[in-house]
This record gives structure tokens, sequence and C-alpha cells, in this order.
């Protein structure tokens, strides 16, 4: 009885070494969280996404892509120019340290007429190249995304 219950607890103290060598903040969570999102225009009335990030990993991370989509005051999904895509991409490279928070903006060209804004942080890189991206559950997590209407 004794070699079996060390047996179970050999087994479970290596289970838990394993899952603690192997987790990282960019396996469960994402490592960058969206605190804020504020519009504006520009002098010649593009408008222009402010997005407050965090970096809530223990990582510095070096970039991240977002995603926005817009529609007009009727609801109506907006492509850029008129006849571009549906979905602006952007991206930021410059290392956002470990809880540090920044406000990166974006300008939406072709999406003037923007009433409604849908920003989704789409993935990130760290300093050691491991790439988180949302997903799966993450899809809607308010942590990664974020809608603002004129």
């Amino acid at each position: 009885m004794k070699s079996r219950s060390r047996l179970i607890l050999t087994g479970i103290l290596l289970a838990t070494i394993l899952l603690t060598g192997c987790s990282s903040p960019f396996v469960k969570d994402g490592p960058l969280e969206f605190t804020e999102l504020s519009l504006s225009k520009n002098s010649i009335g593009v408008p222009v996404i402010h997005v407050k990030v965090t970096n809530v990993s223990t990582r510095p991370v070096k970039a991240f892509t977002v995603k926005a989509k817009a529609w007009n005051a009727y609801g109506s999904a907006l492509k850029a120019f008129g006849f571009g895509d549906y979905v602006y991409s952007g991206i930021y490279q410059t290392t956002i340290e470990p809880g540090e928070t920044r406000t990166v903006r974006w300008t939406l060209n072709g999406y003037d007429t923007a009433y409604k804004i849908e920003v989704t942080l789409d993935s990130a890189i760290s300093d050691n190249n491991k790439i988180w991206t949302v997903g799966g559950i993450y899809v809607g997590d308010p942590r990664y995304t974020k809608t603002k209407t004129y």
C-alpha cells in the first residue's frame, strides 16, 4: 500500500512539474489586454481609433496585430473606399514591457463614413518569438475586443 501511495504521489508531482515548466502567459490567456477604445476624426474627417493596451504577461511583447470592422449609422458594414476589404488590419511594432500600458492609434483610411467600430486583438508576439492568437474561447472576449460608437 505504501509503494502504491508513493507511486501516485510521484506521478502527481511529475505531472505538476511538467505542467509548470510548460506553462507560459501565451498559452492560457493573452499577453495583452485592451483596456479602452476611443474614436476621433483627423483634420480631414477620417476615423482614428485609439486603443489603450496593457501588457499583462511576464515577457515583453515586441509586436501585435489588430483587426477592425466598421459600420455606418444604418448598420451596414463598410468596405475600404467602398469596394475594398470589410476588415482593416493594423500592426504595432514597438516593444511593450510587462505591466506597461500604451495608447496606440491607427487611421482607418477608406472608412470615412464609420459610425460604429469594433477592434479586436488578432495576435501578439513576445520577445522570444512565441506567438499568441485570438481564437476559440477568446473570440468576443472583452479583454481583446472593444466596440465604440460615435
